[in-house]
């Protein structure tokens, strides 16, 4: 019996040629859903403002956090800190105590739970707090300014945040965010410009 053979027109070749590409292209798409999962994470629009009362100085610190990924990302827990000569704790919190080892840096807030889950193409919007009061801050001033007669110092406020991924990966993020002085009349601040690079976290 005489075999046919199947002769296929230039469209007919045109139309497995796309099938095969849109073919590849659906197995690529579900492998970078389901097993190549990447973690994308940083933060955003950081901002404070002064909220002293007749017993604080107080801040709130306001900011975005930005989960552009596709694995959830953990925002575990965070503290606050004062710092007079642009130190940072490493780690290490003194609640809302003057640091014994370094009197420039004040903390407050230490490993302050927040429990959130950022799932992933999703943002949330966060608040921390700054608190110190009157007393404990003329103490520290105190420490910190060697001649009385000196203009008020500014003072840097900084952050310390800790995430986890969905693939058990820990970050421990510190920045800078800005700075405030307090003189007799009046309060100053200041937000710093920070760089895309420092505030992305994964």
């Amino acid at each position: 019996m005489e075999r046919k053979k199947l002769r296929l027109s230039a469209g007919d070749k045109l139309s497995i040629f796309i099938a095969s590409i849109a073919l590849m292209s659906a197995i690529f798409t579900t492998y970078i859903q389901f097993f190549h999962k990447t973690t994308e994470f940083r933060m955003s629009d950081i901002y404070f403002i002064n909220t002293a009362d007749s017993l604080n100085k107080g801040l709130d610190i306001s900011l975005i956090l930005m989960n552009t990924g596709t694995n959830p990302v953990g925002f575990s827990n965070w503290s606050t800190f004062l710092s007079i000569d642009k130190s940072k704790t490493n780690g290490f919190c003194y609640q809302e105590n003057i640091n014994a080892q370094n009197t420039g840096l004040y903390h407050f807030g230490c490993a302050t739970r927040s429990n959130i889950i950022i799932e992933p193409n999703t943002l949330e919007y966060i608040n921390l707090k700054l608190q110190i009061s009157h007393e404990k801050f003329a103490e520290y001033i105190k420490l910190n300014q060697r001649n009385e007669s000196e203009e008020p110092p500014f003072i840097d406020i900084g952050i310390e945040m800790n995430f986890i991924d969905s693939n058990g990966k820990g970050v421990n993020k510190e920045i800078i965010i800005g700075a405030i002085r307090y003189s007799e009349n009046s309060v100053s601040t200041e937000v710093y410009d920070i760089s895309q690079k420092e505030l992305k976290v994964y």
